[in-house]
């Protein structure tokens, strides 16, 4: 907090998005989300998924595994997470599944392990009209579209969820 890291990225999301169509509408709930110190940069995320949700009007209830006291590490912790829960289904990142094979943990009796197959779909962007630049930040698709296609741009991301036996096949080939 002693760099004014959060002033310098406010004035960059400002000049790059001061003229798109739904700056405006968005930019004070943006700007005091940014320029409001948290406790750690974990709970600066958090805010910042919350805030992107209730702008979304994406409902969810958030629970931090920090939140369960555990001496398990990675894919046992996640098991041990998911009982606790009561899950009947996992969805985690693609990426994820390295570590929960090397792991041999996964499968688990019960509960249907899902990986995201996101594919970035090409929406207008003010910065770049000839060309899509997928991988932005979702304020990107926000300051754009607005938050009625950004949640359709995120639901039609992932056409197909990909299950353990997809991906052991598909690491398999590899």
């Amino acid at each position: 907090e002693d760099i004014p890291w959060r002033i310098k990225s406010w004035k960059r999301i400002q000049q790059n998005y001061g003229k798109t169509q739904y700056f405006k509408a968005y930019e004070t709930s943006i700007e005091l989300w940014l320029l409001s110190p948290a406790g750690n940069l974990a709970e600066q995320n958090v805010a910042f998924i919350k805030s992107i949700c209730e702008i979304l009007g994406i409902e969810r209830v958030f629970l931090k595994s920090s939140e369960f006291s555990s001496k398990k590490q990675r894919s046992e912790h996640v098991v041990e997470l998911l009982q606790w829960a009561n899950a009947s289904s996992y969805y985690c990142a693609n990426g994820s599944f390295d570590y929960m094979f090397q792991d041999q943990v996964f499968p688990i009796i019960d509960v249907k392990v899902l990986f995201q197959n996101f594919t970035p779909k090409p929406y207008p962007q003010a910065g770049s009209p000839d060309k899509f630049i997928p991988y932005l930040c979702v304020l990107d698709a926000l300051f754009n579209v607005g938050p009625d296609e950004t949640a359709a741009l995120i639901k039609r991301g992932t056409s197909e969820w990909l299950t353990w036996e997809h991906m052991v096949l598909r690491k398999t080939k590899e």
